[in-house]
């Protein structure tokens, strides 16, 4: 025997099948989309840390080379004022005296491009600190120099090597207390 197939039962099959089939395409598309909106949010956030991330750590470091820059600078400065200046053959005492004055103006100024770097830098009481470890290094070498030169008197000599070595002490005191606030300073940025 033979059966009939209506008309109306071969369309409505492909037709139900193809309804099915674009809803399960279009449900796939909605999941496949906020997987991806949701995976684009959270890759967005990453990067933001990251970029944070990088720039503590590039501000860290810019800070870290600017403090050491000034130290090292100010402790160039204070041993080349401590340093025995002696005349070479054929010059006299005071032209050894102005080859050293020379000598730590050129250290006296990388100290101050040091400092002007450092003020960019910050924060306020690393500046603060450093422009008192600036102070006594200037306070340093002009006592130094004031000490050395070469018309003074024997007495007057004794006197101001003295006051040269009062002067010392709070430079040292000085460049520690600054050294300690850049350290700190470096610890708390990081935490």
């Amino acid at each position: 025997m033979k059966t009939q197939v209506s008309t109306t039962i071969l369309i409505a099959v492909p037709l139900i099948t193809a309804v099915a089939t674009l809803t399960a395409a279009a449900l796939t598309a909605v999941i496949t989309s906020s997987i991806a909106k949701r995976n684009l949010q959270y890759a967005g956030v990453q990067a933001a840390k990251d970029r944070e991330t990088k720039k503590l750590a590039d501000l860290r470091q810019s800070r870290r080379s600017a403090y050491a820059s000034f130290m090292t600078a100010c402790i160039e400065c204070a041993y080349a004022a401590s340093e025995k200046v002696s005349p070479e053959p054929g010059e006299t005492e005071i032209d050894a005296w102005k080859r050293h004055k020379s000598g730590l103006r050129a250290h006296w100024h990388h100290v101050v491009q040091a400092y002007a770097v450092l003020q960019m830098e910050g924060p306020e009481e690393v500046v603060a600190a450093g422009k008192d470890a600036r102070r006594a290094v200037r306070t340093l070498r002009e006592a130094v120099l004031e000490a050395r030169r070469p018309e003074l008197s024997d007495a007057e000599r004794v006197e101001r090597k003295t006051k040269r070595d009062e002067v010392i002490s709070a430079a040292d005191r000085s460049m520690l207390l600054y050294a300690e606030t850049a350290r700190r300073a470096l610890n708390e940025e990081w935490t």
